[in-house]
């Protein structure tokens, strides 16, 4: 912190399904980071190809989703023979 005036932002990447909580605590229970930072937002990436064998069976995933102030999707292409399948498609898509 010592060293402040030289970050204009500071992102944290947590890799795979780490479940979102206590790296956000981390902001606000921390008094020298509470003073020093302040928490802009969750950007959550989802694997569009895989989220769908994910998500009933881990509260991480869930977790991450329900965190999210921004969501992406990775792998999407891969994905959209998924969608017929479940009979969703992505928005924008121009399937019914």
């Amino acid at each position: 912190m010592r060293r402040r005036d030289r970050f204009d932002h500071i992102l944290v990447e947590t890799t795979g399904m780490a479940d979102p909580g206590p790296v956000c605590q981390t902001f606000f229970v921390d008094d020298e980071i509470r003073s020093a930072l302040r928490l802009d937002g969750i950007v959550t990436v989802v694997d569009a190809k895989h989220v769908n064998l994910h998500i009933d069976d881990t509260d991480e995933v869930r977790e991450q989703i329900a965190f999210a102030d921004v969501m992406g999707t990775g792998h999407a292409g891969a994905a959209s023979a998924r969608h017929e399948r479940v009979g969703t498609h992505p928005p924008g898509s121009g399937a019914k």
